[in-house]
């Protein structure tokens, strides 16, 4: 039996990426929240997401990660009733963070993507008792991915 996709990603950087790291990530996270469906994650650079943040947060200016819920109805999904939402995340901003923080790429981005995973879950951080649920399950949620993966212990 053919395994369900869970991660659909476009990668509109010139950055190689590694699709195993972000699925396991997905496949971690969703079976946590025991929950079933397709997110569309999309890697974009600095001009694209600051484009993204005004027109839908009406914030101008570059961003890490972007969540849109399939809730939301900013976009029509494609014909699945399973999808969950589109995560945007600018690896740019997210290598400069990880610089700024001495902190590991890698951790940065399942950090960052982690966090958009939680919000098309319905997780937000507007109201501060929500804030520290969504932050908590983040943290917890990375540091158990952390011991599971080898570039965490070089």
């Amino acid at each position: 039996m053919a395994e369900k996709k869970i991660l659909e990603i476009t990668n509109l950087t010139q950055n190689i990426i590694d699709e195993k790291f972000f699925q396991e990530i997905a496949a971690y996270v969703l079976s946590k929240e025991k929950k079933q469906g397709l997110i569309s994650l999309v890697l974009v650079g600095p001009g694209r997401i600051k484009k993204l943040n005004r027109q839908y947060r009406k914030k101008n200016k570059v961003t890490d990660v972007l969540s849109f819920p399939a809730k939301a109805e900013v976009f029509v999904p494609k014909d699945d009733k399973n999808f969950l939402g589109e995560i945007v995340v600018c690896l740019r901003v997210v290598k400069k963070t990880s610089r700024r923080e001495n902190i590991p790429f890698e951790e940065e981005l399942a950090r960052v993507f982690i966090h958009g995973i939680l919000h098309i879950l319905g997780y937000d951080h507007l109201k501060p008792e929500e804030e520290k649920v969504m932050i908590a399950k983040q943290e917890k949620y990375l540091e158990e991915i952390l011991k599971k993966v080898k570039w965490q212990n070089q």
